[in-house]
């Protein structure tokens, strides 16, 4: 199953005729609640290619999505973004299929360099989280905040004498907003130590001493009022954060009920789902 870790993003291949793609999605108990909403977010691989604009669907413990699950997309979005609620902690799926892709060809999404993306960001009033937790390395969709927003990020270092590298890219629309850079370990009062917010996209946090739990913050310094800021943010423990990849999922690319895919090779081949115990393919992710 196809799964999204959430501040992150997955690459899929898609056509616009496929069916329904399906993802898994888990939030976690200590970030669901009343103020718990999750940004939806596709976007392009390639500056030089369009970017599909895709129907989001959302439901609890089953992607069997009806009418009723499919997103309002928000204000002038361009079919790129929608919110939903996450006040319940558990396992979520998240469908997409084309709306519309004008300019797109035939296989602009599909080969061995599929070139769709969705992620997933949580948001906790208007402040994105990004859990990190222990992983070694991680990427983000971009990040699009306003100058009273900020991002922070939750790490963990299982030993000690570690250094945590951020490589925060700006791209050319953002290049000349200023961002202030703050860290500390978790549960410290007060506002944390400064960093370095010079030119380059390069922020190291290098005083990880102590195995433990720590957070970094991104915010805007100054930028224009009103006016959108995007970056897009690379994590790796002890090494630049560059040329991180976006994990690629598979998603079904033919009718799968289909009387050509009833057989589980052709099924999986197609991207699809093969459920043994009825002897059918299906582009539901679970049977």
């Amino acid at each position: 199953v196809n799964e999204i870790a959430i501040g992150s993003a997955l690459e899929f291949p898609i056509k616009e005729d496929s069916p329904k793609c399906s993802f898994k999605v888990q939030v976690p108990a200590d970030r669901a609640g009343a103020d718990c909403k999750l940004l939806l977010h596709t976007f392009s691989a390639s500056a030089v290619k369009p970017t599909p604009q895709l129907n989001f669907y959302w439901k609890k413990d089953s992607d069997d999505f009806k009418a009723a699950d499919k997103q309002e997309h928000m204000a002038n979005s361009d079919l790129e973004k929608a919110v939903v609620a996450c006040k319940e902690a558990g396992t979520y799926f998240l469908g997409v299929d084309v709306n519309d892709c004008t300019g797109c060809g035939a296989s602009e999404f599909v080969g061995n360099d599929p070139a769709a993306r969705v992620g997933v960001v949580l948001q906790d009033k208007k402040d994105f989280i990004i859990d990190i937790g222990t992983e070694t390395e991680f990427i983000t969709p971009p990040l699009d905040m306003l100058e009273d927003n900020k991002v922070t990020f939750f790490f963990e270092t299982k030993s000690d004498n570690h250094v945590a590298h951020f490589d925060i890219d700006k791209g050319l629309t953002s290049s000349t907003d200023n961002y202030d850079y703050f860290w500390g370990p978790v549960g410290m009062a007060g506002n944390g130590t400064e960093l370095d917010s010079s030119a380059t996209n390069e922020v190291v946090v290098d005083g990880l001493a102590k195995a433990g739990k720590y957070w970094f913050t991104v915010a805007i310094k100054n930028g224009l009022t009103g006016v959108t800021s995007s970056f897009k943010a690379q994590y790796k423990l002890n090494a630049k954060a560059k040329d991180i990849e976006y994990p690629v999922g598979t998603c079904p690319l033919e009718k799968c009920d289909d009387s050509d895919l009833q057989s589980c090779g052709d099924c999986r081949e197609a991207g699809c789902t093969w459920c043994p115990d009825s002897a059918k393919c299906t582009n539901r992710a679970v049977c």
